[in-house]
């Protein structure tokens, strides 16, 4: 991120976002699910984290829409990182602008609403799908196991 980027994100995310729940504007709900979406593929490169429901609240206002929920249950976000930049880049102008006459969206809206995204059962599913019980060698583990040994 560059470092005009990274500033105003900062200054942004510290001046509007709560330490918990929702923000009161839409705009900086949208700034608090990139940071989520974004924070968590740089510190865990996805896949730790049930962030689908940040995505899915960005998707809904036409934001991060090249970003799935295969993309951050596999990690894959590496061929992502310029079309982050450029979607947050995008969303503090936005927000800037707005903020240079005081006119954010009022809203209740929260990011992290269970109404959005994967349940956690759900997001396990997907993250951890069984492998196939043939191992490199194509043996059978699970037929092996079934087996009875006097």
């Amino acid at each position: 991120m560059n470092k005009k980027l990274e500033e105003a994100n900062h200054r942004l995310h510290e001046k509007y976002v709560p330490a918990q729940g929702p923000t009161g504007f839409l705009e900086i709900e949208l700034l608090r699910a990139s940071n989520g979406v974004m924070y968590d593929w740089y510190n865990n490169g996805w896949m730790c984290n049930n962030y689908t429901d940040c995505l899915e609240f960005l998707h809904d206002f036409g934001y991060f829409k090249d970003v799935s929920y295969v993309d951050l249950a596999e990690g894959n976000g590496e061929h992502l990182e310029d079309y982050m930049y450029a979607e947050l880049e995008h969303l503090i102008t936005v927000i800037e602008d707005l903020e240079k006459c005081s006119d954010f969206t009022v809203s209740e809206e929260d990011c992290r609403n269970e109404e959005y995204g994967l349940s956690t059962s759900d997001w396990d599913n997907l993250c951890f799908e069984e492998e196939e019980d043939d191992d490199d060698y194509g043996y059978d583990d699970e037929a092996y196991e079934e087996q009875e040994f006097d």
